[in-house]
């Protein structure tokens, strides 16, 4: 039965969700994909310790619309940067395809869509391509779908330099996430180039915690922004919006 669940082919959909943890305790986020007997949802935050695996917790599909739905879902997965991936136990009754088109042009099912853009989609030059920069897949992975859920173009990039700059040049984007704790390159070195060779690149910076004297380095080497992690998916959602706005000056 397990082998069958998982066979099941998987949809990329934007549900927004309530997980609730506590009687009286929900988490908010939104889906990545789903099948008919599950969904991996991003959180927009997971306190430390809140979720375990095998956990049995409500889920609150589409809050709030006329398409709301519950159920019982357990925790099969807990990923990095909120990511959470969840079994229920009865079958997920909302489509899970593409949201059909009334008529008048209008989705009419629009509670499967995102509740609204974490940032604009495109600029007045068009589709906006983002650069995630990362030695961990998985962080990589988790913030590429994040980010792709507007339409943004989204590339990922292991963190040798070589690599780095090949995409620069091959993608053309208009913002890169990197990550300061890289293990083969220096972040503070690609960082310098990028603002020296790249100038109208926006870069967001991701840090630890109490980094701070380091972001403060970021800030005079050229970035946008600075995220501190862990970071919750409303503010990353900010900071790609203020550094896209700030580069298309």
């Amino acid at each position: 039965m397990v082998g069958d669940r998982r066979r099941q082919e998987r949809y990329s959909v934007a549900w927004p969700v309530r997980l609730w943890v506590r009687e009286n305790t929900f988490i908010a986020g939104r889906t990545v994909d789903a099948s008919i007997y599950g969904a991996r949802v991003l959180l927009d935050r997971l306190p430390a310790g809140i979720l375990d695996l095998n956990d049995v917790c409500g889920l609150t599909i589409c809050p709030g619309s006329p398409e709301e739905f519950h159920c019982i879902a357990v925790v099969r997965d807990l990923g990095h940067h909120y990511g959470v991936g969840l079994e229920v136990k009865d079958e997920l009754p909302i489509p899970l395809g593409a949201p059909r088109t009334s008529t008048s042009g209008a989705p009419e099912d629009s509670a499967l869509l995102p509740s609204a853009p974490v940032r604009p989609a495109v600029t007045q030059q068009g589709r906006i391509t983002i650069l995630v920069v990362d030695d961990e897949s998985s962080r990589r992975r988790l913030l590429s779908e994040y980010l792709a859920f507007d339409g943004s173009q989204v590339v990922q990039v292991h963190a040798a330099v070589e690599d780095i700059f090949g995409a620069i040049q091959e993608w053309h984007p208009q913002l890169v996430l990197l990550d300061m704790g890289l293990a083969r390159a220096d972040a503070l070195d690609v960082l310098r180039r990028i603002h020296r060779e790249e100038p109208t690149i926006g870069v967001i910076i991701l840090t630890g915690n109490r980094e701070l004297a380091l972001a403060r380095l970021g800030f005079e080497l050229g970035a946008t922004d600075c995220l501190f992690k862990p970071f919750d998916l409303d503010r990353l959602g900010q900071a790609v919006a203020s550094s896209i706005g700030l580069v298309s000056r």
